[in-house]
Protein backbone atom coordinates (compact mmCIF):
# COMPACT_ATOMS: atom_id res chain seq x y z
CA UNK A 1 0.00 0.00 0.00
CA UNK A 2 0.88 3.57 -0.88
CA UNK A 3 0.35 6.82 0.39
CA UNK A 4 -2.11 8.76 -1.36
CA UNK A 5 -0.95 11.69 -3.19
CA UNK A 6 -1.94 14.64 -5.23
CA UNK A 7 -1.40 13.83 -8.82
CA UNK A 8 -1.99 16.80 -11.50
CA UNK A 9 -5.67 15.53 -13.09
CA UNK A 10 -5.95 12.55 -11.28
CA UNK A 11 -7.50 11.23 -7.78
CA UNK A 12 -6.82 10.35 -4.25
CA UNK A 13 -7.01 6.40 -3.37
CA UNK A 14 -9.70 6.83 -0.95
CA UNK A 15 -8.08 6.31 2.57
CA UNK A 16 -10.08 3.58 3.92
CA UNK A 17 -8.18 1.30 1.76
CA UNK A 18 -5.08 2.70 2.62
CA UNK A 19 -2.80 3.36 6.31
CA UNK A 20 -1.28 7.00 5.81
CA UNK A 21 2.50 7.17 5.98
CA UNK A 22 3.30 9.88 8.32
CA UNK A 23 7.10 10.21 9.13
CA UNK A 24 8.68 7.00 11.11
CA UNK A 25 6.36 4.98 13.02
CA UNK A 26 6.66 4.80 16.46
CA UNK A 27 8.80 1.88 17.75
CA UNK A 28 9.95 0.69 20.71
CA UNK A 29 13.43 -1.09 20.99
CA UNK A 30 15.77 -1.71 23.25
CA UNK A 31 18.51 -4.01 21.55
CA UNK A 32 18.09 -6.41 18.21
CA UNK A 33 16.96 -9.91 19.10
CA UNK A 34 17.50 -11.49 15.78
CA UNK A 35 20.79 -12.78 16.71
CA UNK A 36 22.04 -16.05 17.17
CA UNK A 37 21.67 -17.36 21.05
CA UNK A 38 24.78 -18.72 22.59
CA UNK A 39 23.70 -18.87 26.22
CA UNK A 40 20.34 -19.58 28.27
CA UNK A 41 21.82 -16.61 30.28
CA UNK A 42 23.08 -14.08 27.63
CA UNK A 43 19.09 -14.49 26.05
CA UNK A 44 18.02 -14.01 29.59
CA UNK A 45 19.74 -10.47 29.78
CA UNK A 46 18.52 -9.57 26.39
CA UNK A 47 14.88 -10.48 27.10
CA UNK A 48 14.80 -9.26 30.69
CA UNK A 49 12.92 -6.50 30.04
CA UNK A 50 10.13 -7.95 28.82
CA UNK A 51 10.25 -10.74 31.54
CA UNK A 52 11.21 -13.65 28.97
CA UNK A 53 13.99 -14.82 30.17
CA UNK A 54 13.46 -17.28 32.96
CA UNK A 55 11.12 -18.70 30.69
CA UNK A 56 14.03 -19.09 28.10
CA UNK A 57 16.45 -20.23 30.89
CA UNK A 58 13.99 -23.38 32.38
CA UNK A 59 12.74 -24.05 28.16
CA UNK A 60 16.40 -24.23 26.74
CA UNK A 61 17.15 -27.83 26.94
CA UNK A 62 13.47 -28.71 25.50
CA UNK A 63 13.59 -26.06 23.08
CA UNK A 64 16.78 -27.28 22.09
CA UNK A 65 15.46 -30.52 20.85
CA UNK A 66 12.92 -28.96 18.84
CA UNK A 67 12.89 -28.40 15.28
CA UNK A 68 13.21 -25.20 13.81
CA UNK A 69 9.92 -23.78 12.02
CA UNK A 70 9.38 -21.05 9.48
CA UNK A 71 6.44 -19.28 9.21
CA UNK A 72 4.52 -16.45 7.52
CA UNK A 73 2.53 -14.07 8.96
CA UNK A 74 0.28 -11.61 6.87
CA UNK A 75 -0.84 -8.25 7.96
CA UNK A 76 -2.72 -5.33 6.11
CA UNK A 77 -0.91 -2.94 8.04
CA UNK A 78 2.00 -0.85 6.11
CA UNK A 79 5.48 -1.63 6.82
CA UNK A 80 6.39 2.08 8.13
CA UNK A 81 3.55 1.58 10.92
CA UNK A 82 3.88 0.98 14.36
CA UNK A 83 1.40 -1.85 14.15
CA UNK A 84 4.07 -3.52 11.72
CA UNK A 85 7.03 -2.34 14.10
CA UNK A 86 5.55 -4.61 16.53
CA UNK A 87 4.59 -7.47 14.99
CA UNK A 88 8.93 -7.48 13.63
CA UNK A 89 9.67 -7.55 17.26
CA UNK A 90 7.29 -10.24 18.03
CA UNK A 91 8.99 -12.28 15.75
CA UNK A 92 12.59 -11.03 16.63
CA UNK A 93 11.01 -12.24 20.53
CA UNK A 94 9.99 -15.36 19.85
CA UNK A 95 12.68 -16.67 17.41
CA UNK A 96 14.78 -15.94 20.90
CA UNK A 97 12.47 -16.76 23.36
CA UNK A 98 12.58 -20.27 20.82
CA UNK A 99 16.21 -20.75 20.76
CA UNK A 100 15.47 -20.39 16.79
CA UNK A 101 13.07 -22.77 16.95
CA UNK A 102 10.52 -20.47 15.61
CA UNK A 103 11.39 -18.10 12.80
CA UNK A 104 8.13 -15.73 11.49
CA UNK A 105 8.08 -13.43 8.40
CA UNK A 106 6.21 -10.60 8.61
CA UNK A 107 4.53 -9.95 5.13
CA UNK A 108 2.79 -5.96 5.64
CA UNK A 109 1.23 -4.22 3.45
CA UNK A 110 -1.36 -6.91 2.33
CA UNK A 111 1.14 -8.48 0.32
CA UNK A 112 -0.13 -11.94 0.50
CA UNK A 113 -3.66 -11.60 1.25
CA UNK A 114 -6.12 -9.04 1.54
CA UNK A 115 -7.21 -7.59 4.76
CA UNK A 116 -10.71 -9.07 4.18
CA UNK A 117 -8.80 -12.71 3.51
CA UNK A 118 -6.66 -12.71 6.51
CA UNK A 119 -8.83 -14.23 9.08
CA UNK A 120 -10.22 -17.32 6.69
CA UNK A 121 -6.40 -18.01 5.19
CA UNK A 122 -5.52 -18.59 9.01
CA UNK A 123 -8.62 -20.34 10.09
CA UNK A 124 -8.00 -22.90 7.01
CA UNK A 125 -4.61 -23.23 7.80
CA UNK A 126 -2.83 -21.40 4.52
CA UNK A 127 -0.93 -19.64 6.88
CA UNK A 128 -0.39 -20.44 10.65
CA UNK A 129 -0.47 -17.50 12.01
CA UNK A 130 -1.62 -13.85 10.98
CA UNK A 131 -3.06 -10.18 12.24
CA UNK A 132 -6.54 -8.47 11.11
CA UNK A 133 -8.68 -6.37 12.79
CA UNK A 134 -11.05 -7.98 15.13
CA UNK A 135 -13.77 -6.19 13.86
CA UNK A 136 -13.88 -7.68 10.38
CA UNK A 137 -15.56 -10.82 12.22
CA UNK A 138 -18.58 -8.76 13.62
CA UNK A 139 -21.08 -9.60 10.75
CA UNK A 140 -20.16 -13.49 11.45
CA UNK A 141 -20.24 -12.64 15.27
CA UNK A 142 -21.61 -9.04 16.89
CA UNK A 143 -19.70 -10.10 20.53
CA UNK A 144 -16.79 -9.48 17.71
CA UNK A 145 -17.32 -5.83 17.47
CA UNK A 146 -17.54 -5.07 21.25
CA UNK A 147 -14.58 -2.35 20.13
CA UNK A 148 -16.93 -0.71 17.68
CA UNK A 149 -19.56 0.06 19.89
CA UNK A 150 -19.66 3.38 19.27
CA UNK A 151 -18.35 6.05 22.37
CA UNK A 152 -18.15 2.75 24.97
CA UNK A 153 -14.69 3.08 25.12
CA UNK A 154 -13.99 6.61 23.75
CA UNK A 155 -10.48 6.65 25.48
CA UNK A 156 -7.25 4.50 26.21
CA UNK A 157 -7.89 3.75 29.83
CA UNK A 158 -11.58 2.61 29.00
CA UNK A 159 -10.83 0.15 25.75
CA UNK A 160 -8.39 -1.24 28.09
CA UNK A 161 -11.14 -1.89 30.68
CA UNK A 162 -13.47 -2.78 27.59
CA UNK A 163 -10.69 -5.40 26.27
CA UNK A 164 -9.99 -7.24 29.51
CA UNK A 165 -13.42 -7.44 30.10
CA UNK A 166 -14.48 -8.81 26.69
CA UNK A 167 -11.29 -11.05 26.35
CA UNK A 168 -12.03 -14.31 27.41
CA UNK A 169 -15.35 -14.48 25.33
CA UNK A 170 -13.44 -13.21 22.68
CA UNK A 171 -10.91 -16.11 22.88
CA UNK A 172 -13.43 -18.68 22.93
CA UNK A 173 -15.18 -17.40 20.06
CA UNK A 174 -12.13 -18.06 18.24
CA UNK A 175 -11.07 -20.96 19.45
CA UNK A 176 -14.72 -22.18 18.39
CA UNK A 177 -13.35 -20.78 14.76
CA UNK A 178 -10.25 -23.24 15.11
CA UNK A 179 -8.25 -19.63 15.96
CA UNK A 180 -5.90 -19.44 19.26
CA UNK A 181 -5.83 -15.74 20.19
CA UNK A 182 -2.47 -14.66 20.79
CA UNK A 183 -2.57 -10.71 21.46
CA UNK A 184 -4.63 -7.54 20.41
CA UNK A 185 -3.07 -3.62 19.69
CA UNK A 186 -5.66 -0.92 19.01
CA UNK A 187 -4.97 1.10 15.67
CA UNK A 188 -5.02 5.28 16.21
CA UNK A 189 -8.52 6.33 16.83
CA UNK A 190 -10.36 8.38 14.52
CA UNK A 191 -11.03 12.41 14.96
CA UNK A 192 -13.76 14.69 14.40
CA UNK A 193 -12.56 17.42 11.75
CA UNK A 194 -14.71 20.11 10.78
CA UNK A 195 -15.20 22.97 7.90
CA UNK A 196 -16.13 25.77 10.79
CA UNK A 197 -16.02 25.37 14.72
CA UNK A 198 -19.46 23.64 15.89
CA UNK A 199 -22.40 25.26 16.86
CA UNK A 200 -22.68 24.95 20.56
CA UNK A 201 -26.45 24.78 20.47
CA UNK A 202 -27.17 22.41 17.46
CA UNK A 203 -23.47 20.22 17.82
CA UNK A 204 -23.58 18.12 14.48
CA UNK A 205 -27.51 18.14 13.86
CA UNK A 206 -28.40 19.18 10.51
CA UNK A 207 -25.08 19.27 9.15
CA UNK A 208 -23.67 17.06 6.39
CA UNK A 209 -21.53 14.23 7.48
CA UNK A 210 -19.13 12.12 5.37
CA UNK A 211 -19.62 8.74 5.01
CA UNK A 212 -17.35 6.22 2.74
CA UNK A 213 -18.65 6.28 -1.04
CA UNK A 214 -19.60 2.48 -1.11
CA UNK A 215 -17.55 -0.83 -1.18
CA UNK A 216 -16.44 -0.21 2.51
CA UNK A 217 -18.47 -2.37 4.14
CA UNK A 218 -18.20 -2.43 7.80
CA UNK A 219 -16.79 1.05 7.79
CA UNK A 220 -19.63 2.29 6.16
CA UNK A 221 -22.40 0.84 8.03
CA UNK A 222 -21.09 2.24 11.29
CA UNK A 223 -20.53 5.46 9.83
CA UNK A 224 -24.24 5.96 8.62
CA UNK A 225 -25.28 4.70 11.96
CA UNK A 226 -23.53 7.46 13.76
CA UNK A 227 -24.53 9.97 11.19
CA UNK A 228 -27.97 9.33 11.76
CA UNK A 229 -27.66 9.09 15.68
CA UNK A 230 -26.52 12.68 15.66
CA UNK A 231 -29.08 14.05 13.15
CA UNK A 232 -26.68 15.10 10.61
CA UNK A 233 -27.40 14.45 6.73
CA UNK A 234 -25.06 11.46 5.73
CA UNK A 235 -22.98 12.03 2.92
CA UNK A 236 -21.10 9.61 0.21
CA UNK A 237 -17.82 11.26 -0.35
CA UNK A 238 -14.49 9.41 -2.06
CA UNK A 239 -11.58 11.36 -0.95
CA UNK A 240 -11.26 12.11 -4.57
CA UNK A 241 -13.95 14.70 -3.82
CA UNK A 242 -13.06 15.63 -0.02
CA UNK A 243 -11.46 19.06 -0.56
CA UNK A 244 -13.86 20.11 -3.09
CA UNK A 245 -17.18 19.10 -1.31
CA UNK A 246 -15.67 20.75 2.01
CA UNK A 247 -14.67 23.57 0.27
CA UNK A 248 -17.81 24.01 -1.98
CA UNK A 249 -20.33 23.74 1.68
CA UNK A 250 -21.48 19.93 0.18
CA UNK A 251 -19.35 18.68 3.57
CA UNK A 252 -19.23 19.91 7.08
CA UNK A 253 -17.48 17.24 9.24
CA UNK A 254 -15.91 13.62 9.18
CA UNK A 255 -14.37 11.09 11.35
CA UNK A 256 -10.75 10.18 9.93
CA UNK A 257 -7.54 8.92 11.52
CA UNK A 258 -5.11 11.07 12.17
CA UNK A 259 -2.77 9.63 10.12
CA UNK A 260 -5.11 9.76 6.90
CA UNK A 261 -6.26 13.35 8.11
CA UNK A 262 -2.87 14.46 7.64
CA UNK A 263 -1.69 12.53 4.30
CA UNK A 264 -4.88 14.01 2.76
CA UNK A 265 -4.07 17.51 4.10
CA UNK A 266 -7.19 17.80 5.25
CA UNK A 267 -6.44 21.36 7.66
CA UNK A 268 -6.74 23.07 4.18
CA UNK A 269 -10.65 21.96 4.03
CA UNK A 270 -11.70 20.51 7.41
CA UNK A 271 -9.49 22.65 9.65
CA UNK A 272 -11.08 22.05 13.42
CA UNK A 273 -10.22 19.34 15.34
CA UNK A 274 -11.90 17.69 17.95
CA UNK A 275 -9.63 15.18 19.31
CA UNK A 276 -12.91 13.00 20.24
CA UNK A 277 -12.95 9.20 19.22
CA UNK A 278 -15.76 6.99 18.63
CA UNK A 279 -13.81 3.52 19.06
CA UNK A 280 -10.40 2.38 19.15
CA UNK A 281 -10.05 -0.48 16.68
CA UNK A 282 -8.23 -4.12 18.01
CA UNK A 283 -5.92 -5.20 15.72
CA UNK A 284 -5.37 -9.06 16.55
CA UNK A 285 -3.11 -11.51 16.30
CA UNK A 286 -3.85 -15.12 16.19
CA UNK A 287 -2.92 -18.19 15.48
CA UNK A 288 -4.33 -21.88 13.32
CA UNK A 289 -5.48 -23.89 16.57
CA UNK A 290 -4.39 -26.87 14.74
CA UNK A 291 -1.01 -25.65 14.11
CA UNK A 292 -0.98 -24.81 17.69
CA UNK A 293 -1.70 -27.84 19.09
CA UNK A 294 1.24 -29.14 17.58
CA UNK A 295 3.86 -27.14 19.20
CA UNK A 296 6.01 -28.53 21.66
CA UNK A 297 5.12 -27.41 25.62
CA UNK A 298 7.88 -25.66 25.65
CA UNK A 299 7.45 -23.57 22.24
CA UNK A 300 3.90 -22.61 23.20
CA UNK A 301 4.80 -20.88 26.53
CA UNK A 302 7.27 -19.27 24.03
CA UNK A 303 5.13 -18.22 22.04
CA UNK A 304 2.47 -16.85 24.65
CA UNK A 305 5.36 -15.53 26.57
CA UNK A 306 6.11 -13.43 23.44
CA UNK A 307 2.64 -12.55 22.33
CA UNK A 308 1.96 -11.18 26.22
CA UNK A 309 5.28 -8.91 25.81
CA UNK A 310 3.97 -7.91 22.54
CA UNK A 311 0.33 -7.08 23.51
CA UNK A 312 1.98 -4.66 26.39
CA UNK A 313 4.30 -2.85 23.59
CA UNK A 314 1.90 -2.40 21.18
CA UNK A 315 -0.51 -0.54 23.76
CA UNK A 316 2.21 1.87 24.59
CA UNK A 317 3.24 2.27 21.14
CA UNK A 318 -0.36 2.89 20.11
CA UNK A 319 -1.05 5.85 22.64
CA UNK A 320 2.79 7.34 22.32
CA UNK A 321 1.79 7.16 18.38
CA UNK A 322 -1.59 8.88 18.87
CA UNK A 323 -0.05 11.74 21.04
CA UNK A 324 2.90 12.03 18.01
CA UNK A 325 0.21 12.35 15.43
CA UNK A 326 -1.73 14.88 17.47
CA UNK A 327 0.94 17.03 18.04
CA UNK A 328 1.68 16.59 14.66
CA UNK A 329 -2.14 17.97 13.06
CA UNK A 330 -1.50 21.09 15.56
CA UNK A 331 1.80 21.45 13.45
CA UNK A 332 0.29 21.00 10.28
CA UNK A 333 -2.33 23.74 10.81
CA UNK A 334 -5.56 21.73 12.82
CA UNK A 335 -6.86 24.18 15.37
CA UNK A 336 -7.89 21.98 18.38
CA UNK A 337 -11.13 22.67 20.07
CA UNK A 338 -13.07 21.53 22.98
CA UNK A 339 -16.25 19.65 21.71
CA UNK A 340 -19.61 22.03 23.22
CA UNK A 341 -22.04 20.39 25.76
CA UNK A 342 -25.08 19.63 23.74
CA UNK A 343 -22.07 17.34 21.67
CA UNK A 344 -21.05 15.58 24.38
CA UNK A 345 -24.92 14.97 25.39
CA UNK A 346 -25.81 13.38 22.01
CA UNK A 347 -22.60 11.39 22.63
CA UNK A 348 -23.71 9.84 26.28
CA UNK A 349 -26.81 9.12 24.24
CA UNK A 350 -25.59 7.41 21.28
CA UNK A 351 -23.26 5.61 23.59
CA UNK A 352 -26.36 4.48 25.82
CA UNK A 353 -28.46 3.21 22.78
CA UNK A 354 -25.51 1.64 20.81
CA UNK A 355 -24.24 -0.45 23.63
CA UNK A 356 -28.06 -1.66 24.48
CA UNK A 357 -28.62 -2.38 20.74
CA UNK A 358 -25.37 -4.53 21.11
CA UNK A 359 -26.35 -6.31 24.24
CA UNK A 360 -29.51 -7.22 22.46
CA UNK A 361 -27.35 -8.69 19.50
CA UNK A 362 -25.01 -10.47 21.76
CA UNK A 363 -26.89 -12.05 24.35
CA UNK A 364 -25.76 -13.13 28.17
CA UNK A 365 -22.33 -13.17 26.55
CA UNK A 366 -22.42 -9.04 25.83
CA UNK A 367 -24.40 -8.50 29.06
CA UNK A 368 -21.45 -10.37 30.80
CA UNK A 369 -18.76 -7.89 29.04
CA UNK A 370 -20.88 -4.60 29.78
CA UNK A 371 -21.30 -5.72 33.11
CA UNK A 372 -17.24 -6.14 33.59
CA UNK A 373 -16.15 -3.01 31.77
CA UNK A 374 -18.80 -1.11 34.37
CA UNK A 375 -17.94 -3.04 37.32
CA UNK A 376 -15.90 -1.16 40.18
CA UNK A 377 -12.43 -0.99 40.00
Amino acid sequence: MTRAEPRRGGRLRDPIHHTGRVGPAVKERASPLSIRLASGACAASLLRGAGLGALLIAALPALAESASSAWTMPTAHAPNTFLAANLERFAEDLEAVSAGGIRIEVRSGGRMFAPDDIERAVREGEVPIGDFALSRLASRDPLFGADTVPFLANGYRKAERLWRASRDAVKSRLEEMNLVLLFAVPEPPPVLLARSPLDSESALRELRFRIPSGGAGRELSQMLALARRFGTEPVPAGTWTLADAFEEGRLDVMFLPPAQALGLGAQRFAPHLYPVHPWLRQSVTAMNRDAYETLEPALRDALLAAARAAEERGWRMSRRETQRLLARMEERGFSPLRAPDRFWADVARIRRESTVEWTERTGDDGVAVIQAFYAPR
